[in-house]
């Protein structure tokens, strides 16, 4: 056991040294007694939901006239990244809860 220290703060913690390293390394236990990351468990947006409550309505759906994506002739669709699997005992629900957004008319 070692004891860590930033400014006033001390916190007493089991200390690796590992050969090779250049950086010294905190788990969370030390991290959030030195207070070096606070945590942040809720944004209140009060203030702001009062400022702007016509964007806090609804599912922000845009009215006005429709908005046309020009793409050139020879585009091909590209996507970063995997589609998320949905497990087998989940699947009749999901596709309940798309069909009634698709019937909402709510594309994501």
């Amino acid at each position: 056991m070692g004891v860590v220290k930033r400014g006033e703060e001390s916190s007493s913690q089991e200390i690796f040294v590992v050969t090779g390293a250049r950086l010294a390394f905190f788990g969370r236990p030390a991290i959030e007694t030195l207070k070096i990351v606070e945590k942040v468990n809720a944004v209140e947006a009060e203030e702001v939901k009062e400022k702007f409550p016509n964007l806090f309505k609804g599912l922000g759906k845009l009215d006005g006239p429709d908005y046309l994506i020009k793409l050139k002739p020879d585009a091909k669709p590209h996507v970063i990244g995997t589609p998320r699997r949905v497990p087998v005992p989940l699947l009749s629900k999901v596709k309940e809860e798309l069909s009634r957004m698709e019937q909402m008319q709510n594309y994501f």
